[in-house]
């Protein structure tokens, strides 16, 4: 991170979740696919203040798929920083993550609808407004279809 090379940064960024993996009898194993159960929200915790600390602005928005990971408490902390940036590119990985991470991989709800208000709130853009209400209004729909 310390390098200030964007490539650089932007793979240590997606190891995050596989670094922060529980031990798993007595030793962590590299999966793509690891279930979210079996990440500590403490490492990921641990790992994202790091990138914060050194990430270029090129590459920030890759702390936006990250929120979820993060313990509750943290949660809302850390999308009010995020979305007081006001970069359209942070912005948008929210709603990406908003609308494709389930909440059987641990996104609640409530914390999905939590950061759509935010973003809608902090934005002008037309497109994410547009986009922000769009996913609202599908994960609405999803949820009374689930009943």
């Amino acid at each position: 991170m310390r390098r200030k090379d964007p490539i650089t940064q932007t793979v240590l960024m997606n190891e995050i979740p596989l670094l922060s993996r529980k031990e798993v009898l007595g030793a962590r194993f590299d999966d793509i696919n690891t279930p979210r159960f079996e990440i500590d929200p403490d490492t990921v915790l641990k790992f994202y203040n790091k990138a914060k600390q050194y990430v270029l602005p090129s590459v920030e928005e890759h702390l936006a798929s990250y929120v979820h990971l993060l313990p509750k408490e943290s949660f809302s902390t850390e999308v009010n920083a995020l979305v007081r940036r006001g970069n359209y590119d942070i912005l948008d990985r929210l709603l990406h993550k908003v609308k494709f991470v389930t909440e059987a991989e641990g996104y609640s709800f409530g914390d999905k609808m939590e950061v759509i208000e935010k973003v809608k709130s902090h934005t002008k853009n037309e497109f994410l407004q547009k986009k922000a209400e769009e996913i609202r209004i599908k994960l609405i729909r999803d949820s009374l279809d689930a009943e």
